[in-house]
């Protein structure tokens, strides 16, 4: 009952882990409070080193686990054998078994006993659960039982990373989706080449200094990247027009950003990033579009997007304007902080960006 009961916090904390590093230190965490060892390390296998990507404790007895270090597969043999045979082993300090080599990696100078738990999906070997203690087999032995324990947590870490390998995989295959878009975007409006990139990256660095948090940051990021994708919608006679937009023209050229945040909201990682694009030509002052938002009600991201857009807008060259100054286009920003921009963004910019060289 206590190892289902274990098991099924673990399986309940990994299901909200979309990371490795997280992942990682779940599993080895739980594995010391609850199989009750002296400390657990996890190596996967990258290319042909084994790396020791997480420890729980980070120290043991003053005695540092080592992550980050790399060891070449060639130099570590017996871990490599235990890999492949895919079933746990417990090995001594003494044991003959052991070059001197990986005698030091895995027992560190502290551990009398190490368990080597595979980790596997499928055929394919992902890498070790690592368990050391400090006691002797005799005063605390790896028993059946603990060792069953030990190897449903090395299972339940080895789905949960295989989970994780395919969330990021699927991350990358939208990130691959909204550059496409972002590239369509340049090829109908050829000023914006590069320019949604640009923007992200400012964007970022902004919103990094803000404070926003890893997540609202990949949003921040999208939302950038796409903040023009409605463009797609816009005919390009319009788009392309060589002299200033007439009062149907500019109607049409406002829509892109609600046609843009029709595109993206069906995508589920994208509904965030599509209200960025939505608001991105709303003004602090509430005499913005589409929805004449005001102050605090426009989404956060969208009001620094607002900031950088507005910015590129100045500097760039277009169709029917010479791009400003970097100067001019501070003033500008200072003179609308406000009334077009919010205040904090444009201070946050400013304190940035001050000098044009430090522009992406």
């Amino acid at each position: 009952r206590v190892e289902l009961a274990a098991l099924y916090e673990l399986s309940r904390a990994l299901s909200d882990a979309n990371d490795f590093d997280t992942t990682l230190i779940l599993v080895t965490r739980h594995t010391v409070e609850t199989v009750r060892v002296t400390f657990s390390r996890v190596a996967l296998l990258e290319g042909d080193e084994f790396v020791i990507r997480t420890a729980y404790p980070i120290r043991v007895m003053d005695h540092d686990l080592k992550v980050g270090e790399r060891y070449k597969r060639d130099s570590s043999q017996f871990c490599h054998r235990v890999l492949k045979q895919n079933m746990p082993v417990v090995i001594s300090a003494d044991s003959a078994d052991l070059s001197d080599g990986e005698r030091k990696t895995l027992f560190l100078g502290i551990a009398a006993t190490v368990c080597l738990i595979p980790l596997h999906i499928g055929e394919r070997g992902l890498g070790l659960l690592m368990l050391g203690e400090t006691r002797s087999q005799e005063r605390e032995p790896f028993s059946p039982d603990k060792l069953r324990f030990a190897r449903s947590f090395g299972e339940q870490a080895a789905s949960a990373l295989y989970r994780v390998e395919l969330f990021v995989q699927l991350k990358e295959s939208y990130l691959e989706t909204v550059l496409a878009l972002a590239n369509a975007v340049d090829a109908k409006d050829t000023y914006t080449a590069d320019h949604a990139r640009r923007l992200a990256e400012m964007a970022v660095v902004i919103g990094r200094e803000m404070g926003l948090t890893e997540h609202d940051l990949e949003t921040l990021r999208y939302g950038a990247i796409l903040h023009d994708i409605g463009k797609i919608g816009v005919p390009d006679a319009v788009l392309q027009k060589p002299s200033r937009l007439d009062r149907d023209e500019w109607a049409q050229m406002c829509q892109h950003p609600s046609i843009g945040a029709r595109i993206l909201a069906p995508v589920p990682h994208l509904v965030n990033a599509a209200q960025i694009v939505r608001h991105h030509h709303e003004r602090y002052d509430g005499k913005g579009y589409p929805d004449g938002l005001v102050g605090e009600a426009i989404p956060f991201g969208a009001r620094i997007v607002t900031v950088v857009d507005s910015y590129s807008a100045i500097t760039d060259k277009r169709i029917y304007k010479e791009g400003r100054s970097h100067a001019e286009a501070i003033l500008e920003l200072k003179k609308s902080a406000g009334t077009q921009f919010d205040p904090r963004v444009v201070e946050v910019f400013l304190n940035i960006f001050n000098a044009q060289e430090q522009i992406p």
